[in-house]
């Protein structure tokens, strides 16, 4: 992977001037893809499914790469405990965390999700 340029954070990569010339200087592009997208393809663009067809793009689906990484399912539970006990938030129902407060009960974090993965 050493001459490839992986495109991201987005999933189909722009039809413009910047992936045209990637295209052209770079051996391979690459874009991060759920798995779902495997089964329904008509999520991406039309131009991405393009691309994707004539092999101009490489699709990279993490799960398929999970299994390389030792022990991947304990560190990540273990990440994810560390975090909630971290922002001292504890689960409602679901997936729904919120944030506790000692002053004022229980703060809905669903809008800094981003903020509690990235900390």
């Amino acid at each position: 992977m050493r001459d490839n340029a992986l495109y991201f954070p987005y999933i189909s990569v722009p039809k413009d001037r910047w992936t045209i010339k990637t295209l052209l200087y770079w051996d391979k592009l690459s874009s991060i893809v759920p798995m779902d997208h495997i089964d329904n393809p008509q999520q991406l663009t039309p131009f991405m499914q393009e691309l994707v067809q004539e092999e101009l793009v490489e699709q990279v689906f993490p799960a398929h790469h999970l299994y390389e990484i030792p022990d991947f399912e304990k560190c990540f539970i273990k990440l994810i405990e560390h975090r909630i006990k971290k922002n001292n938030l504890c689960l409602l129902s679901g997936h729904e965390y919120t944030q506790r407060s000692s002053s004022q009960g229980l703060l809905s974090t669903r809008k800094n999700w981003g903020k509690f993965l990235n900390s």
